[in-house]
């Protein structure tokens, strides 16, 4: 067995889904895995096999992934896309953690630093999010349901059909225009439970110029993914 072989078995997750015509490969950013479609009936010898194939492919995009940034002090992480160092006030035990410049500062036990800064992330997060969530709901008539802040995998944002919204709080490390196009994205969903012309129509309402922030997620989405509090 090669070593990219040893290696590739690792970097696999298997994924059966009743949808999927054909064996195709993503990235998984956030677990820094390939994650193989495996449509019905196709064996998961089979699907290795696909992988296996494309093991160079795999590689090649695994090691394109931009490395791990954890929460520490010292570190430097984007904040509405603008780079914000993480500072740690060691002599304040009861330091809230805010925006000071071009700096995140936070205080209290240095084991609970990271959790602190999440928690800070999260919040701004959830303070950027939910006005839109109401401005765009007035604006197409509709009541939005509960609006959840989580960190999700492989969706920025989701719409259920009793209309709760769900996004990722790692919209807040992208430049505002990205995150305004995802709740605009997921606003639309409450009109439009779908991907048709009518759904695109309600997103252009919303946010005429969403072209360049749709496509930044597209290149650059996978980078938010970097950052956080897991460092394996």
């Amino acid at each position: 067995m090669s070593a990219l072989t040893r290696r590739l078995d690792g970097a696999l997750i298997l994924k059966p889904t009743k949808r999927a015509k054909n064996l195709s490969i993503r990235i998984d950013a956030a677990q820094r895995k390939a994650v193989i479609i495996v449509p019905p009936r196709v064996s998961e010898r089979a699907a290795r096999n696909f992988a296996k194939k494309h093991a160079d492919w795999i590689a090649d995009h695994l090691d394109a992934l931009p490395p791990r940034v954890p929460f520490a002090p010292g570190q430097v992480i984007p904040l509405r896309g603008d780079p914000c160092l993480l500072v740690h006030q060691a002599d304040q035990m009861r330091y809230p953690t805010k925006l000071e410049g071009q700096s995140i500062v936070t205080g209290g036990d240095i084991d609970a630093f990271p959790g602190r800064i999440d928690r800070y992330l999260r919040a701004e997060a959830r303070a950027d999010i939910v006005p839109l969530v109401q401005k765009f709901g007035e604006v197409m008539g509709c009541k939005p349901g509960r609006v959840s802040i989580k960190d999700t995998k492989s969706r920025w944002g989701s719409c259920t059909p009793g209309r709760d919204l769900s996004f990722s709080w790692r919209l807040i490390l992208a430049p505002p225009p990205v995150l305004r196009y995802v709740v605009a994205h997921e606003a639309a969903h409450m009109k439009q439970l779908n991907h048709s012309p009518h759904f695109w129509a309600e997103v252009d309402a919303l946010m005429p110029d969403y072209g360049a922030a749709k496509q930044w997620l597209t290149d650059r989405g996978m980078s938010l993914h970097a950052y956080g509090r897991e460092t394996k």
